[in-house]
Formats: C-alpha cells, sequence, structure tokens
C-alpha cells in the first residue's frame, strides 16, 4: 500500500534525486514531478509498475482476439 504522494519541483528532485529514489523503495512513496505547475513524471515504486503490469496483462488475456468480434458482411 502506497503511504503518501508528494509534489516536487523538477529542481529539487534533481538535487535530491537518490532521496527521492529511496522514499519509492522503501516507504513507497510515490512523488510527482512538477515544473512551472505542470505535472511532467512521477517517480514510483518498482511494486506498483508490476501490479500494474500484472493487471494489463489479465485484462488483454481476458479479451477476445479482434479477429473474433469483427463482423464481415
Amino acid at each position: 500500500m502506497l503511504s503518501v504522494m508528494r509534489r516536487l519541483l523538477s529542481s529539487e528532485a534533481r538535487k535530491d534525486f537518490s532521496d527521492v529514489v529511496h522514499r519509492a523503495y522503501y516507504a513507497k512513496e510515490v512523488t510527482v514531478i512538477t515544473k512551472r505547475g505542470r505535472d511532467l513524471a512521477a517517480v514510483v515504486p518498482m511494486t506498483m509498475v508490476q501490479a500494474a503490469a500484472r493487471s494489463e496483462a489479465k485484462g488483454k488475456s481476458a479479451r477476445p482476439p479482434r479477429s473474433a468480434t469483427r463482423h464481415t458482411d
């Protein structure tokens, strides 16, 4: 489970990148990197990426092949 989501300016994230990565790994913290008030990217725990990949793989395998759903008249 994620503990926190925080926002960090890109200049701060660059300066403290090691800390941002460690927070993602150890504290399961999501850090959104911003610049001029816009969200640019996020540093997330790898477990979150793996869970999303598993979920996507399950969703793709549950769908019928495209050729099975097409109708040709």
